[in-house]
């Protein structure tokens, strides 16, 4: 039992063997985004389409000014998830990131 009393699902939600990709930075294991948890393996991705993409925005707070975007993804299963990106990353992925790309 883990905190909540609920059970530990870490081995409900690993995805099977045959959807292990190669990426960048080695192998990874292809999750459902409802499959998604604290107990998730640190080797996962998702593949989805971009179904929104806000502008890339310039902010000031007080730790100082910068930029933001974010995306929202929808898996094969019509489950969504949004992401947001700031500063490097926003300003690299913003360009990469369309509407309607997988």
């Amino acid at each position: 039992m883990n905190r909540g009393g609920m059970a530990n699902p870490m081995g409900q939600n690993k995805a099977p063997s045959s959807n292990a990709v190669k990426g960048l930075t080695g192998s990874y294991t292809l999750m459902d985004i409802a499959c998604l948890n604290t107990y998730s393996p640190m080797d996962w991705a998702i593949k989805g389409k971009i179904t929104t993409k806000t502008q890339l925005k310039e902010y000031t707070n007080a730790k100082g000014k910068g930029t933001r975007f974010s995306i929202i993804i929808q898996d094969k299963n019509g489950v969504e998830i949004e992401g947001a990106f700031f500063g490097e990353a926003a300003n690299k992925w913003s360009q990469e990131l369309n509407e309607g790309n997988v």
